[in-house]
């Protein structure tokens, strides 16, 4: 239908065209088919009907019969207020469609995303439809995404696309994909090579919520301030550091676009953030301090059963059926522990405060001691076999010290925790000393003890599982603990360190763990999948936890 279109001011015009462009095309022994063609007439904003005809056979009007014309059709109404509507219907369907199926509900939300996003996406971007209602379709599809996840209604949609917070699903929302189109739509209209394009900007019309255009020249204007505020150190970055830094007066039309769009994205992450700190309960993540981001892909999310899928989503955002979210939900009268029956049966409370789960919470610690434990054995194995780790990284120099400079091929004595000696030892707390009676005599049982005799070096390793606003406070109140004994282990000539590892009861990293294990001389992948099994063994045994406690579980039943 696209092949050859004629515009004319009137009638006249179109049908001389007609006729002049079926001599030319008799005279190459072809012909038009009037079937596949058609015809719209428009007088004063208004579809009127107008016959016309091609090889003596009436072309169809469009209020006749409809026609697709590069992924958009052309029918009866010109406008597309309707589109809208039908876009979203169409949308319940294949929701409901999905539903009705027998895989699982990761599978689900998989299929959605893959297979419902990219063709509703080209629908949105070619029809004018109003950002409210696309809102409304990602309404309803986070209501199907709470249902197939298994988490409560009320959670909010932040859990599912907010890309600053400490639990990052591999997500997308459709109405920042909505908006990040349009926006790319109107900087491909002004940066046009086509001059007739580039001078008349057709209008793309979103609604009165949120216009494209301004949203454009906003995200122009913050790529601008950015360049003129120029590289800027973020978090951990030296000074200097600004490697990939694009600055939009440099790129090209296309870079220019690629940086509009990512300054949308950010202001949309902004606003969701914004969002969350406005939340009491279940925007509580956004005061963690010293936790990590725990990135979740979908090879993660398809090897994880429901049930690890909803513990972890409903802990992170403080959404599971506790005593108290219950008695805020207005389900039951009481909020107290069923254990304790002494405090408030909230989710702090469960997993990191009540006294008649000690002992539950003694063997999750083992549970994640155990991975530790054999993090250290397998790091000493290596350093026996392969030697010192190499480890990559600034040294920095004092003022007024003179900077050594190594030979080639001698190794960094900063290489980690085990670059000292080759002898070293692993001592875990099983109910045994840890520390050694020939370095000192002391009742103290750190959880682990890495020991070299050779160049007497002592590392002591204490692991705590806390609640994840407390992960300072238990660092500091380790490393109080410990001070005595290692002055004491210095004073009998041993060298000794306290190293303090915090993994959050939710299965969330704090910035010890990386530390801790790159001490070990293991980085990269191994690095990364080692931290994954420490936080997935607090995350277990939470998880197990929280069974046990609603179940009327504690002492009597751990």
């Amino acid at each position: 239908m696209d092949d050859l279109t004629i515009v004319s001011g009137n009638e006249t015009q179109v049908k001389d065209g007609l006729h002049r462009l079926e001599e030319l095309v008799a005279w190459t022994r072809m012909k038009f088919k009037a079937k596949k063609s058609r015809s719209v007439s428009v007088r004063k904003g208004k579809v009127v009907a107008r016959s016309f005809q091609i090889g003596g056979e009436d072309i169809p009007q469009v209020t006749e019969q409809g026609v697709k014309s590069l992924g958009r059709w052309y029918e009866g109404k010109l406008n597309d207020r309707h589109r809208g509507v039908q876009i979203y219907e169409k949308v319940v369907e294949w929701l409901k469609r999905v539903d009705r199926t027998l895989i699982p509900g990761n599978a689900k939300v998989w299929c959605c995303q893959f297979g419902l996003l990219p063709r509703i996406m080209w629908q949105l971007q070619v029809y004018e439809v109003a950002v409210s209602r696309v809102e409304r379709m990602q309404q309803k599809m986070n209501s199907y995404y709470r249902k197939w996840l298994g988490v409560p209604r009320m959670l909010t949609d932040l859990a599912f696309f907010c890309r600053s917070g400490r639990l990052q699903l591999p997500m997308t929302s459709v109405v920042e994909e909505f908006k990040a189109g349009k926006v790319r739509l109107v900087m491909m209209m002004r940066e046009s090579k086509d001059q007739v394009i580039a001078g008349v900007r057709p209008p793309i019309r979103t609604g009165r919520k949120w216009r494209a255009e301004e949203a454009a020249d906003e995200a122009v204007a913050m790529a601008k301030w950015k360049e003129m505020q120029g590289a800027v150190q973020v978090g951990r970055k030296g000074v200097g550091f600004h490697q990939g830094v694009r600055w939009y007066s440099k790129q090209g039309r296309k870079g220019r676009r690629e940086l509009v769009v990512e300054a949308v994205k950010e202001k949309e992450e902004e606003y969701r953030f914004a969002k969350a700190v406005q939340q009491g309960v279940q925007g509580a993540w956004t005061r963690w301090e010293g936790v990590e981001q725990r990135k979740v892909s979908w090879n993660d999310l398809w090897s994880m059963s429901s049930g690890a899928v909803r513990f972890m989503i409903s802990s992170t955002f403080d959404v599971l059926p506790s005593p108290v979210n219950l008695q805020r939900w207005g389900i039951v009268e009481d909020g107290g522990c069923r254990v304790c029956n002494r405090a408030k049966g909230s989710l702090e409370h469960i997993l990191s405060a009540c006294g008649g789960l000690l002992q539950a919470y003694t063997w999750r610690h083992n549970q994640v001691l155990k991975e530790m434990a054999e993090v250290a054995r397998v790091a000493v194995e290596a350093r026996k076999k392969n030697g010192p780790p190499r480890v990559r990284g600034i040294r920095f120099v004092k003022e007024g010290v003179r900077c050594s400079v190594r030979k080639k091929g001698q190794r960094d004595d900063g290489g980690g925790i085990l670059a000292a000696g080759d002898d070293w030892e692993v001592r875990v707390d099983e109910g045994n000393r840890t520390v050694p009676e020939e370095v000192v005599v002391t009742a103290l049982r750190p959880d682990m003890v890495l020991v070299a005799r050779s160049v007497h070096r002592l590392a002591m390793v204490e692991l705590t599982v806390p609640w994840e606003t407390r992960m300072d406070e238990a660092r500091e109140r380790k490393l109080d603990r410990y001070a005595e004994l290692r002055e004491e282990c210095e004073k009998r000539g041993w060298r000794a360190e306290v190293h303090t590892v915090e993994v959050g009861c939710r299965g969330y990293a704090g910035r010890s763990v990386r530390r801790w294990v790159r001490g070990m001389g293991i980085g990269g992948r191994d690095g990364e999948r080692w931290i994954r099994r420490i936080c997935g063994a607090a995350e277990t045994g939470s998880a197990w936890i929280v069974g046990k406690a609603w179940g009327g579980g504690g002492n009597r039943g751990v």
